[in-house]
This record gives C-alpha cells, sequence and structure tokens, in this order.
C-alpha cells in the first residue's frame, strides 16, 4: 500500500449515505468506456460516496441519473465537460438539478493519487436493495475504485471520485 499501486485498495465499504448530497459525473460520449457517477456529502465527519458505473453514453443514463439523485438527496451536480461542451450540463438543468461543467486540467492518475490520501476519510456505500441494474453498477464501481492502479484499462470511477473531492473542495486541481 505504500507504494499506492493500488491507492484505494483498503478504503472502507458501508452501507450508509449523508442525507444531503452532491454529485460528480465522468460521461462517456458514445459508450465506449463508462459514465460514472460519484454522489457524497458529509456524514459523521466522513464522506460517504455512493458511486455508478453505467457501460453506455452519458445520454442513455439520464433515467439512472434521476432515480439516484432523487433517491439520495442529490442538490448539485458537476459534469466533467472535457471534450464534450456543455450538452450534459444542459441535460442536468433540463431535469431540475442545479449544473456546472469541470474541465479538468491535471493529469488523470495525479488527480486520482492525490485523491487517495483521504481514504480514510472517504467510505464506499454498497447498496444491496431496489433496482438490480443500480446495484450492479454499484457494484462495479466499487471494484474498479478498489481496484484501481496506473494504466488501469477502467479509470472512469475513480476519477469520478477525484472529480467528487475537486468539486466539493477537498482537493485543488
Amino acid at each position: 500500500m505504500d507504494d499506492l499501486s493500488l491507492p484505494f485498495g483498503r478504503v472502507e465499504t458501508v452501507d450508509w449515505w449523508a442525507d444531503k448530497n452532491v454529485a460528480y459525473i465522468d460521461p462517456s460520449h458514445k459508450g465506449g468506456d463508462y459514465t460514472a457517477v460519484a454522489i457524497g456529502g458529509m456524514k459523521f465527519n466522513k464522506l460517504p460516496v455512493v458511486g455508478f458505473a453505467f457501460q453506455k453514453a452519458w445520454y442513455d443514463c439520464l433515467k439512472e441519473f434521476a432515480e439516484v439523485f432523487k433517491q439520495y438527496n442529490v442538490g448539485r451536480v458537476c459534469v466533467e465537460t472535457n471534450g464534450l461542451g456543455e450538452m450534459p450540463v444542459i441535460e442536468m438543468v433540463k431535469m431540475g438539478i442545479p449544473a456546472c461543467g469541470h474541465n479538468s486540467t491535471k493529469k488523470k492518475h495525479e488527480r486520482i493519487v492525490n485523491s487517495a490520501q483521504f481514504i480514510d476519510d472517504i467510505k464506499l456505500t454498497a447498496i444491496y436493495k431496489g433496482n438490480p441494474a443500480l446495484i450492479q453498477a454499484n457494484k462495479i464501481f466499487i471494484d474498479l475504485v478498489k481496484n484501481y492502479e496506473y494504466k488501469v484499462d477502467k479509470d472512469d470511477p475513480p476519477d469520478a471520485l477525484a472529480g467528487l473531492l475537486t468539486f466539493i473542495g477537498v482537493v485543488n486541481e
């Protein structure tokens, strides 16, 4: 663990989440990779994160976004807009969610590893009840975060987690 080969390998998995949350979306354009959403807020001086990874384009996830934003009381959303422009932000606003865009400037691995310094405060929330597709997307998110290592093929969930930490001001970009 000291060499950060699996920077989130020891992050704790819990079955609880914050009462009020914000979300960060790392969108996939054509579904070639995952559209990942990290939802989090403070509770018990910790940051529980409910995450989902969908193997489809962001615009094919709008129904799922609406469901999880309502279920986890999401008040604001930030969308990574690198390469996509403002269209995802516009769609979030149409859904009634205050949204903003974010162009990340740091290298992805650097952002992710910088976020890992907070693993004692971050908790990954596992869900076990409800929509089976969301349960599966949550499991994929957790697995990809915990097993993240440099140059891994699928890094969208840890990137969404790093984006969330930037959005709420825990990590500077």
